[in-house]
């Protein structure tokens, strides 16, 4: 965390919100918000903050440094990408998921669902920028501060008889290390060797893993942990806590001690969130769409028991803004559970739904249960207040769910847009505009996927295309034409529409790339998955990086470089292998253990791998033609004995 003072080590502290001009002022005092906010303890002051501090925290309002629990959407090639709290995106880039780049673990001990904390670096491209490094969680942190119950990134330093010593990667001269049994549980000495062989695969040395204090012996050094699946005793209401010791992920106990409520016109007052005490003097908010434990079906979610004053309540920490000092916290079962994987990287969608409202959460959404066309039960969806309704000059959007219109009980049409791996639910809007829309979410499509795009700016290096309302992407100026352009020529002008082809979802800028190359978007068999890879097959691609190595690439990050052999033969066949150029080959080797091809370009020697391809395709095709023709043979034959064997009438 970054900090120009540690919590745990001040016991006054004044946050300055800086200089504000009268509109701010003015803004200031409509929400409730003072210019400076003076403590004398641990506890973030709430009632002078309640109508600012205490709200879900939206993309733009993230700040760097800020702690988040997300869950893994999608393992990619680059890195993988995390759903967050209010249905915020994030990306972990490779070299930022293990506390030292340069060490290339076996394999990626998180898949779809896996629970991580991560530091947020920045915000950019519409999604949130993070890092798994155990150094910069863990920031602060110290055998002063650590107590039994929290959870913490660390880095796996060796593999033991009985378990795994980890590293907390803290800078203190006594170095900070820690020891996590591989399974307490007496199932027999068969099924430990399964769990331990389970976690020595899963955690090689140096990869991340997240672990729970149970005890800290300062004399010998040693940190004994527990891993998270198995913790399920949360820390108590009046055990203190150093704020900096609190990570996203920490279970505990809290106390409601307040009610965040919204009259409704019709005289219904429903609640917007809840403040809670924990941690001894600290304070943590759940936001109303985090504040039940499930939903699972009408009759049961309206029996739901929704916290109210002085309940006790059991939470798990999913986000903490490190300059503001806020806690935010969830009652959602599979967050408390820490569930495992859930196996999936997202739910199909479909063009249109029915769905009934069980929860109204005024000025931020409603949630939903989805009638499921399978029979198989409803899902739960949420819908965030600008999914509601389209915009309207006459109709301000926050008024919308303050209305009988969207009463708990009513039943509407709705479009699933995604499904968050981080609630378990499906996003969904409730727009009429959106019912019928082909595409909603860019990861809808995939590569080799053809559709027609409106230009709708115009950039030096290339256009922004809207596909459709909610989907928009880049073309390149190097796709933008058969032969690559240094300059955008007139004719590609706002309003202008292209017959497009994906090539790829770049997850780390968070952008849908496309190209309007003829030669590409005619090809009627693209390459878009290694499985259809093959000796002999021809290609087409394009030339992506010329710097050190020249790569072509395909669809969906499928790529090849070339060798040194193979350079030398475009240059004296005359092929260009200039930045955007389109190249045609023939697969001549495939490395199925390293998922590697290598292509040729030599001109003789890809028709010898054509022909020999067609050749044994013909072979084979004569082979099953005479199978069927035996085959049928017998059959006739059979048929005709069996009506020779019966007795004459």
């Amino acid at each position: 965390m970054e900090e120009d003072f540690p919590r745990s080590k001040v016991t006054n502290f004044v946050l300055n919100f800086g200089k504000k001009d009268r509109k701010q002022i003015k803004k200031q005092k409509a929400l409730g918000e003072p210019t400076v906010v003076e403590s004398t303890n641990d506890k973030p002051p709430s009632d002078a903050l309640d109508k600012f501090s205490y709200r879900t925290p939206r993309l733009e309002t993230i700040t760097v440094g800020s702690l988040v629990l997300g869950s893994v959407a999608l393992v990619t090639s680059t890195g993988i990408r995390v759903h967050t709290l209010n249905n915020i995106v994030g990306f972990v880039k490779n070299a930022d998921m293990v506390e030292d780049p340069a060490v290339k673990t076996a394999s990626v001990p998180f898949s779809i669902g896996s629970n991580v904390v991560c530091y947020v670096l920045e915000v950019k491209n519409g999604q949130l920028v993070l890092s798994m490094k155990p150094s910069l969680i863990n920031r602060y942190l110290s055998f002063g501060n650590l107590a039994p119950g929290v959870l913490l990134p660390s880095t796996v330093i060796s593999h033991q008889d009985h378990g795994v010593m980890v590293s907390f990667n803290v800078e203190d001269k006594n170095g900070l290390e820690g020891f996590v049994m591989y399974d307490e549980r007496e199932d027999g000495e068969e099924a430990r060797e399964s769990v331990v062989s389970e976690l020595v695969k899963r955690y090689p040395v140096s990869s991340t893993a997240y672990v729970v204090v149970t005890s800290v012996n300062e004399e010998r050094k040693i940190v004994k942990c527990k891993w998270p699946w198995l913790h399920k005793s949360p820390v108590s209401i009046n055990n203190p806590l150093s704020f900096d010791a609190v990570k996203p992920g920490l279970l505990l106990h809290g106390e409601v001690s307040k009610v965040h409520e919204k009259s409704l016109d019709y005289g219904l007052s429903l609640p917007t969130g809840y403040t809670i005490s924990c941690l001894g003097s600290l304070s943590a908010y759940i936001p109303a769409s985090d504040s039940l434990e499930s939903f699972k079906d009408s009759d049961e979610a309206s029996d739901s028991h929704e916290p109210s004053m002085h309940d006790k309540v059991t939470a798990r920490v999913t986000y903490i803004d490190s300059a503001e000092k806020r806690i935010h916290v969830s009652l959602l079962s599979h967050l408390i559970k820490w569930k495992g994987p859930s196996g999936h990287a997202r739910k199909a969608k479909g063009l249109s739904n029915t769905c009934k409202v069980v929860k109204n959460i005024p000025n931020y959404g409603l949630v939903l249960l989805i009638n499921n066309e399978s029979g198989e039960g409803a899902e739960v969806g949420f819908a965030g207040i600008n999914d509601v309704i389209d915009k309207s000059r006459d109709m301000k959007i926050a008024s919308v769910l303050s209305g009988k219109t969207y009463a708990v009980g009513t039943v509407h049409s709705c479009r699933i847009l995604q499904y968050s791996c981080f609630s378990r639910w499906n996003i969904v809007s409730l727009k009429e505009s959106l019912l019928n829309e082909q595409y909603v979410d860019p990861l809808e499509l995939s590569g080799g996927d053809v559709v027609d795009g409106k230009i709708t700016k115009v950039l030096n290096n290339g256009v922004i295309v809207e596909i459709s309302t909610r989907v928009h992407g880049s073309v390149p100026i190097s796709h933008l034409t058969q032969v690559p352009l240094t300059q955008i020529p007139d004719r590609f002008h706002v309003g202008k529409t292209l017959k497009l082809r994906v090539l790829r979802f770049d997850y780390q800028r968070n952008k849908l790339i496309l190209t309007a190359k003829e030669i590409l978007t005619n090809d009627p068999n693209p390459l878009v998955k290694f499985e259809n890879v093959y000796v002999g097959r021809e290609l087409i691609g394009y030339v992506s990086s010329t710097n050190s190595k020249v790569t072509l690439r395909f669809y969906n990050n499928l790529y090849t470089v070339l060798d040194s052999g193979e350079i030398d033969t475009a240059k004296q066949h005359s092929i260009d292998l200039s930045e955007g150029c389109v190249v045609k080959s023939v697969v001549k080797k495939v490395d199925h253990a390293r998922r590697k091809f290598f292509v040729t370009l030599n001109v003789i020697r890809m028709n010898q791998l054509s022909s020999t391809v067609a050749k044994k395709r013909k072979e084979k095709k004569m082979a099953r033609k005479e199978i069927c023709k035996k085959k049928f043979t017998n059959y006739k034959s059979s048929k005709k004995n069996k009506k020779s064997a019966k007795p004459s009438e």
